[in-house]
């Protein structure tokens, strides 16, 4: 039997409306801390959270003050932390993202609306570059 580690795994859930559209999708990145066997079994367990989150946090869900549903859109990443539990301190996930101006990062600092680009994660690794032109 495989040694178990931890992952953090990035799940994606957006809202539906029951009636109508709202013109945009809200999307919830939600991270969790899974222990499993191979980032194959991190990535599986994902998809069985965001199901489950999406089957039963949509019982009497509203937005915007309609009836809606939690629609589970896929796992976006799933992240090995380093070998043993994760201790206080520890950096157990990440997200790359561009904005811009300091303007901007500071309202995304004090938790204001701002227009963000996430990049792809391991820009350095695989030679991508920022994506600054989506900023608008």
């Amino acid at each position: 039997m495989a040694e178990r580690r931890w992952f953090a795994v990035h799940v994606l859930l957006t809202t539906e409306l029951l009636e109508g559209d709202l013109g945009y999708l809200p999307v919830w990145e939600n991270i969790y801390l899974v222990h499993a066997a191979s980032h194959d079994e991190a990535w599986e367990r994902a998809e069985q959270l965001g199901l489950e989150e999406a089957r039963v946090g949509s019982e009497g869900l509203t937005f915007d003050e309609r009836p809606a549903r939690w629609r589970f859109v896929g796992v976006r990443n799933v992240v090995g932390l380093l070998e043993g539990a994760p201790r206080d301190g520890d950096e157990v996930t990440w997200v790359q993202y561009s904005v811009k101006d300091m303007a901007d990062l500071e309202s995304l600092l004090q938790g204001r609306p701002v227009r963000v680009v996430c990049e792809p994660g391991g820009l350095e690794e695989n030679g991508d570059a920022y994506h600054p032109e989506l900023l608008g």
